[in-house]
């Protein structure tokens, strides 16, 4: 029997199959692994940038929405100030004082240093507005400005004072920044921001901003550019410190960003006015090490009060280590070890596929947790947010806020139709197109069916490669409900409230909300209706410990119907004593309460006035710039005297009190003094009596008297008033004689001009009607021409000069053509003039020999026609041979020229006015010639080339005339 065949080969190479196939399976395991772990891997990097880009633009939208809310809260209170002047006649300071400190602007607007009221002042205007404020309450008030532009922009009133003294009186509108600001504030009527500009603080000049708020005369019309600027009486503004606005911003987000903020091109360092790490990164001039990957920063265009700033958000290097870091490479190796182990196991047992899959379930359960701790930033935010899908209608996600303000589970906000919170009758609603919406008013439904009006603000985003509406909702309904309530209370009860004798008012009885006030109680307390609705009841209480919510607790619950002693605090701080009845009623649906507040202080107001009065007749008696004398009318006993008529009468008081006013000896005239207590006692008042007073020493003044007769404790008195009007009497009397003047100076001009003429005609006849004449010799012709040339140059001569007069009354300066000139030869010419014309007098010319070179800069005709002003003078006031002297010398980087005679001389009132227009020194004689402006005109010429010019004289003594001219006169 054969031996059977061996079974180990069959044995080993089914072994060796089966090794084999373990092997290929392990290295199709390995090779599935590896594809798998990259997978994963690539898929990590990819959601986790997806949920770093949406985060990130979550966060833009935050910090878009918190700078907008920032601004918005510091534009509402300018609106405020502007308010609070409106409703006051005149704020003093110690008012703006107070209503800033209630402002608790250091713990309630972030970024804001100082409130301050800009004054808008004519140029024309400065010094009364400087008297007006250093009478009331700053002695060393002063407005710090230069140039002449036509209006000033001055910092009146600024609070908090200690840190911002500096910047009062301050003309903004020198700092052209500020000043733009200020110019677009009114031209587009609103609250307006300006560009990058300093701010003095604590003697140091800041960098940042000025918001500024246009505020109106009350009641003017405002419609257009024009009125507004005619209605402007100045701003509301606060600076703002940029850096103090947006610190706590970026520190309020779990994961750290940068904010960079540009006022402009946001592509260029020029424009960045804020940078939270100071670390430029978005900028073409960042360093190329700091500047962000694609997808780690995001730009977002805002739009704040008539600016436009470029906002970057850029998430920082420790938020997305995530992002192509540990995570993504360690699910990577573990993927690959994982994938060698198991092809190891697979060749040596086959089954490790059930640990593969725990590791990949605890990688997903890390991603899932990473996930979520990006979106807890929404989840918690105060703010109501909504995710929407545009193309659903449908809410994708909500915050806590959102279910706490809706009145919904977030269960039940999510998946709800945005139909079901919008209200239907609505047709806009939240934009659910691509795009962006900002500051949107609508109004959403409760859960309890409440409407509120809401302010929505709206970006589309990507998740998860889905578009999505994120949007934020700011509750705006408490902005309303004031402006409802008074609109309801009109409505309701208009006549109960107008009519009504005494204060009245409406609140909720939960929330003790005011819901309605009459007119009666609005004056009470010193306001405007709308400044008390919408407040809680304590607001028109003084704080004392609660006391006021006792109170109203006490009228709600316990004494209804009962008058119950209480106090209000109005406006200005004063407390005022009532008594409150009230009762329940429904109001607008809503349970109220009723309340009528009777004034019980009108006796302590009453004795208050009277005080108040009297001191205030003391003020203005004592401080009344005019004499007031209080005498009885009776036996004219004077009473009282005030300071003025101490200061002008040097009577004092003591002397004054108990005499008789008649026997002062004010009075210039009896028969006036007569006249006035007769008028007096028939009228019983006199306005501007016209009479003479005398004063110390039998000084005459003319005075306009006044009187009122009234009774004082039943006892008839007067009190008269005296208005000294000397000046205006002389100015009256100056006017009379310029118009004397003036028709002096048309009479003697016409023979002036005729004398001259009738001249010219005579020879020229003489020469045109040979027929009637006769032939002349040539000597005859040559002569009556020469004198025809001379009767036209002294003609000339007269135009020109009331030429001059033209001009110089029309505004305009006498034109001068300046050169370079022998000041000497001017003068021998002037003078070699005038001894070939004038045979009846000597003219001497007297310059020291070192001046003959000395050369100056005039205008050599304007200089000749004063000097023949000047000889003509002489001559005409001077005796026949007698000597006319020219002097000059120079001295000290001036000419100094003298004309002397030895006429008539002049007094000292003749002096005084001999270089007034159409003054004629001894217009009596009317052989002397001359038109009264020869010497008005003389010195403006030597005005004009910076000179000065005078005269010496005494009557029968001669007179000597000087001026000066400067070697180098001003070009004019």
């Amino acid at each position: 029997m054969a031996e059977p065949k061996s079974l180990k080969p069959v044995f080993s190479e089914q072994r060796s199959s089966k090794a084999k196939n373990y092997r290929i399976a392990a290295y199709l395991l390995f090779i599935t692994g590896v594809i798998f772990s990259l997978s994963i891997w690539n898929l990590t990097r990819q959601e986790l940038k997806k949920a770093e880009q949406t985060r990130l633009q979550h966060n833009a939208e935050m910090v878009r929405v918190m700078i907008e809310e920032h601004l918005d809260d510091h534009i509402a209170v300018l609106h405020g100030m502007r308010a609070f002047i409106d409703s006051s006649e005149q704020v003093t300071r110690d008012e703006w004082r107070r209503y800033i400190h209630e402002l608790q602007m250091g713990r309630q607007f972030h970024g804001v240093h100082a409130y301050s009221f800009v004054r808008y002042l004519p140029r024309q205007k400065i010094d009364s507005y400087l008297a007006r404020i250093r009478e009331n309450d700053l002695p060393d008030f002063t407005i710090e400005t230069s140039g002449d532009q036509p209006h000033l922009a001055v910092v009146e009133y600024i609070e908090p004072f200690l840190h911002n003294r500096s910047a009062l009186g301050k003309d903004l509108a020198q700092n052209a920044v500020k000043n733009q600001a200020m110019i677009n504030a009114v031209e587009y009527n609103r609250a307006t921001l300006s560009g990058l500009t300093t701010h003095s603080y604590d003697e140091k000049e800041r960098p940042g901003f000025a918001l500024l708020l246009p505020v109106y005369a009350v009641g003017k019309p405002l419609g257009t550019v024009a009125e507004r600027w005619q209605a402007l009486i100045g701003w509301v503004g606060n600076p703002i410190d940029i850096d103090t606005l947006l610190s706590q911003i970026a520190t309020s987000f779990k994961f750290p960003i940068d904010i960079e903020i540009f006022d402009g091109d946001p592509d260029s360092a020029e424009h960045l006015i804020y940078d939270d790490d100071g670390q430029l990164r978005t900028s073409l001039d960042a360093s190329p090490d700091l500047v962000p990957k694609s997808g780690h920063f995001r730009l977002i265009e805002i739009d704040i009060a008539g600016r436009t700033w470029y906002l970057n958000v850029i998430s920082l290097p420790a938020d997305n280590s995530l992002i192509g870091g540990a995570m993504p490479m360690t699910l990577l190796i573990f993927g690959l070890l994982l994938s060698l182990a198991a092809a190891m196991l697979v060749a040596s047992y086959g089954r490790p596929l059930e640990k593969a899959q725990v590791l990949a379930e605890k990688m997903t359960v890390d991603l899932r947790e990473n996930e979520e701790r990006l979106q807890s930033m929404f989840r918690d935010h105060d703010a109501v947010m909504l995710l929407i899908s545009p193309e659903s209608r449908r809410i994708i996600d909500a915050n806590e806020a959102a279910s706490r303000f809706y009145g919904y589970h977030l269960d039940a906000l999510r998946g709800m139709a945005i139909d079901n919170i919008q209200v239907s009758d609505d047709t806009t609603g939240i934009p659910l197109s691509n795009g962006s919406d900002s500051g949107k008013e609508i109004k959403h439904r409760l859960a309890s069916g409440e409407t509120r009006d809401v302010e929505v603000h709206s970006s589309t985003i990507k998740i998860k490669e889905e578009t999505v509406l994120f949007s934020v909702i700011h509750d705006v309904t408490p902005k309303k409900i004031s402006r409802q309530a008074l609109a309801d209370s009109e409505k309701s009860y208009r006549l109960l409230f107008d009519e009504a004798a005494h204060g009245a008012a409406v609140a909720d009885v939960e929330t003790g909300i005011i819901l309605a006030c009459n007119l009666k109680l609005a004056q009470m307390l010193g306001r405007n209706v709308e400044e008390i609705v919408g407040q809680h009841q304590s607001f028109l209480h003084p704080i004392d410990e609660g006391n006021e919510t006792e109170s109203f607790q006490t009228h709600r619950d316990e004494n209804p119907g009962q008058l119950i002693p209480d106090q209000l605090l109005t406006k200005s701080g004063e407390l005022i004593d009532v008594e409150i009845k009230t009762n329940r009623i429904i109001f607008n649906d809503r349970q109220a309460l009723n309340g009528y507040f009777y004034d019980i202080t009108d006796r302590k107001r009453a004795e208050k006035s009277l005080r108040e009065s009297e001191t205030m007749f003391r003020q203005v008696f004592e401080m009344n710039p005019d004499p007031v004398i209080l005498t009885r009318m009776a036996d004219k006993e004077i009473l009282n005297v005030n300071k003025a008529f101490e200061n002008i009468t040097r009577i004092s008081k003591f002397e004054a009190l108990g005499n008789n006013f008649d026997q002062l000896d004010l009075w210039a005239d009896n028969n006036r003094r007569s006249s006035f207590w007769k008028q007096l006692d028939r009228d019983h008042e006199i306005n501007s009596f016209e009479a003479e007073f005398k004063l110390p020493g039998n000084h005459l003044k003319t005075g306009l008297f006044s009187a009122r007769l009234f009774e004082i404790q039943e006892e008839p008195s007067v009190m008269i008033s005296i208005r000294d009007i000397t000046t205006e009497k002389k100015a009256e009397q100056g006017m009379l004689e310029m118009d004397q003047m003036k028709n002096e100076f048309i009479s003697t001009a016409a023979h002036e001009l005729r004398t001259p003429l009738s001249a010219i005609m005579g020879f020229t006849e003489l020469l045109y009607s040979t027929d009637q004449f006769g032939q002349f010799s040539p000597e005859q012709v040559q002569e009556f021409l020469k004198e025809i040339y001379g009767r036209g140059e002294a003609l000339s001569r007269i135009i020109d000069d009331l030429l001059d007069i033209s001009r110089i009354e029309s505004g305009r300066s006498i034109t001068l053509n300046l050169h370079s000139t022998d000041f000497v030869e001017v003068l021998k010419k002037a003078a070699d003039f005038f001894r070939l014309h004038d045979k009846g007098h000597s003219y001497r010319l007297e310059i020291p020999e070192h001046s003959d070179s000395q050369k100056v800069r005039i205008d050599h005709q304007r200089i000749n026609q004063v000097l023949e002003n000047l000889l003509s003078n002489a001559a005409k006031y001077s005796p026949e041979e007698t000597d006319v002297t020219i002097r000059a010398f120079a001295d000290e980087g001036k000419w100094q020229v003298e004309v002397e005679d030895r006429g008539i001389g002049m007094s000292p009132e003749e002096i005084e006015r001999v270089f007034d227009k159409f003054y004629r020194v001894n217009a009596s004689n009317t052989s002397i010639g001359g038109l009264g402006i020869g010497m008005y005109i003389a010195r403006q010429i030597i005005d004009s080339h910076g000179g000065n010019i005078w005269i010496e004289s005494e009557p029968g003594s001669g007179t000597k005339v000087c001026f000066t001219i400067p070697f180098s006169s001003p070009n004019i």
